[in-house]
């Protein structure tokens, strides 16, 4: 009698711990980060971008610049996938920072709708 509640005893509390969640010790995935703390520093891609993000989500694309003939901004990857792009301010480019040579990096929030899908630009930069 006093084998089998101590093989009973013995079930229900190694049961019970290896069933319990798994605390700040669990494994966890390559650069992960604890949710609210996640600064994204990688570049995204459009296509990527385009499938995975919400509205109101903040990413860091690379490209360059074409301008439409009615003056709208897009932003082209090294995958010839584009994205639209309105800028806060009014923006202006020389034609010398349209070239494919020119990469521009863009940060800003995406906003999507039914109908529209555009990048809010934040901030930019340029190298020739």
């Amino acid at each position: 009698m006093k084998k089998r509640a101590l093989l009973v005893l013995l079930l229900v509390t190694s049961t019970a711990s290896l069933a319990s969640p798994k605390g700040f010790d669990a494994p966890s995935l390559p650069n992960a980060s604890p949710q609210g703390f996640d600064q994204n520093i990688y570049l995204n891609t459009i296509e990527g971008v385009k499938k995975n993000a919400q509205d109101g989500d903040f990413v860091l694309l690379q490209g360059f610049v074409k301008l439409s003939a009615d003056g709208e901004f897009f932003l082209i990857d090294s995958a010839q996938h584009e994205i639209k792009v309105i800028p806060k301010n009014p923006l202006t480019v020389d034609e010398e920072y349209l070239s494919p040579k020119a990469k521009w990096q863009m940060w800003g929030q995406i906003r999507k709708s039914l109908f529209d899908y555009h990048l809010d630009l934040i901030s930019f930069s340029c190298e020739l």
